[in-house]
């Protein structure tokens, strides 16, 4: 569905757009590496481990505050949360920003990494998975 949308756009953007579908770990990583930011604005998002995923890495997220990404991204804090996610302008905008002040991103990128440090490893999901079942 997603590459027979980006094959309906203009043809000078197809070479802008990469959907690599599966990658493996070693790809993945890689991409991370080389990415200034993690943007993934939804209408649909779950919880967001995709999110904390990016975290682990310390990179900046964006997300929509039309679904769950702000169970997971502090607005202002470990990324940026948009009002609605349709509004390509609005996604737009706050990618400038972040590119813009790429201090204030590599500052988000570090919180989020110390977020994921302090709150999501595995053995801060054992704790908390004890505390419900004992």
């Amino acid at each position: 569905r997603l590459l027979a949308l980006a094959r309906s756009l203009p043809a000078e953007m197809h070479s802008q757009i990469f959907l690599p579908g599966f990658v493996s770990a070693g790809l993945l990583d890689s991409l991370y590496n080389t990415c200034f930011v993690f943007a993934m604005p939804s209408t649909g998002e779950g919880f967001g481990l995709v999110y904390l995923e990016a975290m682990a890495r310390a990179k900046p997220c964006l997300g929509s505050k039309a679904d769950a990404s702000p169970c997971v991204i502090r607005d202002g804090v470990t990324g940026i949360l948009v009002d609605d996610p349709k509004k390509p302008g609005q996604v737009a905008q706050k990618i400038i920003e972040l590119f813009d002040n790429p201090d204030c991103a590599r500052s988000f990128g570090y919180k989020g990494y110390q977020l994921v440090r302090d709150h999501y490893l595995f053995p801060h999901f054992k704790d908390r998975f004890l505390k419900l079942i004992l």
